[in-house]
């Protein structure tokens, strides 16, 4: 196998890795290496990443919020959620016991697996290559969090100010406030999903999705947000 759900390995031999279960190694006849040792690489990448991409993006939050906002991201359910998602579950090799005790639909052996794919994939394509694509996985993480009220009260409002924060940015430095354009809507008309573009002067700082327009808005502000501070227009 050389390619994932949009992952292409170069090595394909890290990727067949990632998906052996210590039950299919142990039942082999022929000797054959796990997935455990990718599985704590790729733990310590998706820590870093996530950490990383927080620290950024959430400037205000404090040691103890972005830890546990981290937390919520790098858990045993959501990495089994993102395992399904590529289909690991159809994929992961074990023996034939655990298989029988339906192994494939177990939490733990999916979210091993995905973090084991993510340690194959760093040393398959290097760290930047790993970035591209979980930041994209940990946005859309967090707006689901948001949705469901799955966060505590006072994240879920420094979350939620981004909106307020650009807004004074805009106000303060240009004398005008932001502006949000739909430019896309996809889906059937009950599970709609918006695509927003947020510009402030006439230009672009930040896209965001969303099932409503308004979750939408707010994923476009965070990204502005990053934006502007990457560039040095704001602390």
């Amino acid at each position: 196998m050389t390619e994932l759900s949009g992952l292409t390995f170069n090595n394909p031999t890290l990727l067949d890795q990632a998906l052996i279960h210590r039950s299919y190694a142990n039942e082999s006849s022929e000797t054959v290496e796990n997935n455990e040792r990718l599985e704590f690489l790729g733990d310590a990448i998706l820590n870093f990443i996530s950490g990383s991409f927080l620290y950024q993006t959430y400037p205000e939050f404090s040691e103890a919020q972005l830890t546990k906002l981290r937390s919520k991201l790098v858990d045993e359910p959501h990495l089994a959620h993102l395992a399904r998602q590529l289909r690991l579950n159809d994929l992961i090799q074990l023996g034939q016991g655990e298989r029988q005790a339906n192994g494939t639909e177990k939490d733990s052996i999916l979210s091993d697996a995905f973090e084991a794919v993510i340690g194959a994939y760093f040393l398959d394509a290097g760290i930047e290559a790993v970035r591209e694509f979980v930041e994209p996985l940990l946005k859309r993480a967090i707006a689901q969090l948001e949705e469901n009220n799955d966060l505590d009260g006072q994240l879920s409002n420094l979350i939620t100010d981004a909106k307020s924060r650009l807004q004074e940015w805009g106000q303060s430095q240009h004398g005008v406030p932001p502006t949000y354009r739909l430019v896309e809507e996809q889906g059937k008309p009950h599970n709609r999903t918006f695509v927003v573009q947020v510009l402030i002067q006439g230009k672009v700082w930040g896209t965001g999705t969303g099932p409503r327009k308004q979750k939408a808005e707010k994923q476009a502000a965070q990204e502005a947000l990053q934006q502007l501070k990457a560039d040095g227009l704001m602390p």
